[in-house]
């Protein structure tokens, strides 16, 4: 699935980024470094955090990637259910 980074996209996570900082301080810092560029702060910044965060989106919700995972988890809940109904917990 082919998610596009459009402009606003780009934008909007900017603002987010900015919002949502822990570190002030440093952000100014790249900000600087990339010359207070909105468009260069937008590519070399932002795109790939925001890549990063919809990758990491996409393969989590997707049940197809998450298959052999939610059974594995799923034994191991009946089982840790059945061994606190055997002692009683």
């Amino acid at each position: 699935m082919e998610i596009p980074i459009t402009a606003a996209a780009l934008r909007e996570e900017l603002a987010r980024v900015a919002r949502q900082t822990r570190a002030a301080d440093r952000l100014l810092e790249l900000y600087t470094a990339l010359g207070n560029d909105p468009r260069l702060v937008e590519e070399c910044l932002i795109r790939p955090l925001l890549a990063a965060r919809l990758t990491r989106s996409h393969f989590a919700a997707d049940p197809s990637i998450q298959a052999e995972a939610r059974r594995e988890i799923e034994i191991l809940r009946s089982d840790l259910v059945l061994v606190r109904s055997i002692h009683g917990l």
